[in-house]
């Protein structure tokens, strides 16, 4: 019975593969009876800046999709405490609404476009004029920083629910600004 020898090969892309019969008389080349070579596809993409980790985009695809799941459930915990403390003229059906989804059922997100309340709040009109009270909202941040407010007044209770529906969006923001003051406390 002749024994034959196995070759392989294992490459980061290839396998290579031989079968050796040392019972022929010649040469190595003339001993192989087979041999043949498995190339895998690279696992890089050519793109306009070089070469790219197809492992690493679609990471980054799903890191930036879970940023936005985890920012769109911040948003709406946060509206569920607003809503509780009547700090924001939306209403818990409308919020459930906006945050449920099933497919089974065929329920939607649907966000509260008939909210005119709601949305006059987002827009920072609390007097619901059609006007905003206030440029943005880091400009109502600052009035509450500086001005006592009475809480009891259902305005004034919206305006605090307003601000705090901000930090909640802005949340994780990274800034620029951050950098240049530590490199200035540092010199």
């Amino acid at each position: 019975m002749a024994q034959k020898i196995l070759g392989l090969d294992l490459g980061t892309n290839s396998i290579g593969i031989s079968v050796r019969n040392p019972e022929i008389v010649g040469n190595v080349n003339q001993q192989l009876e087979y041999f043949t070579s498995i190339i895998f596809p690279s696992g890089v993409g050519n793109g306009k800046a070089g070469e790219f980790s197809y492992a690493a985009e679609r990471t980054k695809h799903r890191s930036a999709r879970r940023l936005n799941q985890a920012r769109r459930y911040r948003i709406w915990r946060t509206l569920e405490v607003l809503i509780q403390y009547h700090m924001c003229p939306l209403s818990e059906e409308d919020l459930t609404k906006w945050r449920t989804y099933d497919k089974e059922k065929g329920l939607k997100r649907e966000y509260p476009i008939h909210a005119h309340a709601f949305e006059q709040w987002v827009r920072l009109d609390f007097d619901m004029d059609g006007v905003p009270e206030y440029s943005s909202p880091y400009q109502l941040r600052a009035e509450l920083m500086t001005r006592q407010f009475d809480f009891e007044n259902e305005i004034e209770r919206y305006k605090l629910g307003r601000a705090i529906y901000h930090i909640a969006q802005r949340r994780g923001f990274k800034s620029s600004k951050g950098e240049t003051l530590t490199k200035t406390e540092k010199g």
